[in-house]
């Protein structure tokens, strides 16, 4: 039997059933952050204890999660916050997709540009449509959701909370983005011109990962000739130019990726990480990995148990890995060369 609670990200009314699906916790659907799964521990650790000094930035990056994943996940599905350190990924038994707290905390932006693209983001998710607007009174900047919204910093005391949302509020509109008539907000056209922008997939480009290692730079001509063969763009992190921290970027070309080839060679967790997000995102993921490092006897454990039994492209040397990549991609993806 459901109850009406405080829903854990936006402190408003929500209803609430709790110990489902073999949880220890319970299931939110909140009109303002949707419907997920929050564990007890993850609860107790990290929302409601008084020593984690984060508990803010936790819910920003919640409630952006949410409203990223209600795009690309199957409705049936269900987002699930948990309190340990397991990489993130599927429970399809279940219909779980389940992302732990560091994960999840490491979303949250490391500078203002970072920052000021997520808040656009949440604006243009909020706003739904040019000609709508926030309405945010001028002596309660932090009232509501507009702390989650705008990507507030709980490193700060929280009497910083409307100075800082009068700030971002602020940069928004120096830059161009925002337009108010002192209580209502909206994108402008710039705004949502960026929003666009931020949200879009490119439907030619494949994102790359795999390891940057000497040894690998024939493989990487080999893929991102094979990627661009078939009449896709190949997307490869090391050839970005770009400012701040790696990793938003990272995801943002995954995000803005029609799909991506992920080579298992070398055992970087960088590209498991990179795959299972992907893969979270609905998209589809090519999985290779060289011969020798495919072979249990010479590097145990290189290929987790959960993934082994995908469809590996195994490939002994780069025309071999051509070749099967070329065909994969023509098969699963379409051969775009001709268009």
């Amino acid at each position: 039997m459901g109850e009406v609670k405080s829903c854990v990200i936006c402190g408003q009314k929500a209803d609430y059933n709790g110990d489902i699906l073999g949880v220890s916790g319970g299931v939110y659907r909140c009109e303002q952050c949707g419907m997920f799964l929050v564990e007890s521990d993850f609860e107790g650790e990290y929302l409601f204890n008084p020593r984690y000094k984060h508990s803010l930035n936790l819910r920003c990056c919640m409630y952006h999660f949410l409203h990223q994943q209600s795009k690309l996940l199957d409705e049936k599905t269900i987002v699930e916050f948990k309190y340990g350190h397991e990489p993130h990924g599927f429970d399809d038994k279940n219909l779980l997709y389940y992302i732990p707290h560091d994960t999840l905390i490491n979303m949250y932006p490391q500078t203002l540009d970072e920052k000021i693209k997520m808040v656009i983001i949440n604006l243009g998710d909020k706003l739904k449509f040019p000609g709508s607007a926030i309405f945010i009174p001028k002596d309660d900047f932090a009232s509501e959701l507009n702390p989650i919204l705008l990507f507030i910093d709980d490193t700060y005391d929280k009497s910083t909370f409307a100075d800082q949302c009068k700030g971002i509020l602020d940069i928004l509109m120096s830059w161009g983005y925002l337009k108010t008539d002192g209580l209502r907000y909206d994108l402008s056209a710039r705004g949502w011109t960026q929003y666009q922008e931020l949200t879009k997939v490119n439907r030619r480009q494949a994102f790359i990962a795999m390891w940057f290692a000497s040894e690998m730079t024939e493989a990487q001509k080999i893929i991102k000739a094979a990627i661009d063969n078939k009449g896709y763009f190949p997307q490869i992190i090391t050839d970005k130019q770009y400012n701040g921290a790696i990793v938003p970027e990272i995801l943002y070309e995954i995000r803005n990726s029609l799909f991506v080839v992920a080579d298992f060679t070398g055992a970087r967790g960088g590209v498991y990480y990179e795959a299972g997000y992907a893969y979270a995102l609905g998209k589809p993921v090519i999985m290779t990995c060289r011969e020798d490092w495919f072979d249990e006897k010479k590097h145990p454990g290189n290929i987790h148990f959960d993934i082994k039994q995908e469809n590996f492209i195994i490939w002994i040397n780069e025309a071999d890995l051509h070749a099967k990549l070329e065909e994969r991609i023509r098969v699963t993806m379409g051969d775009m060369s001709t268009f």
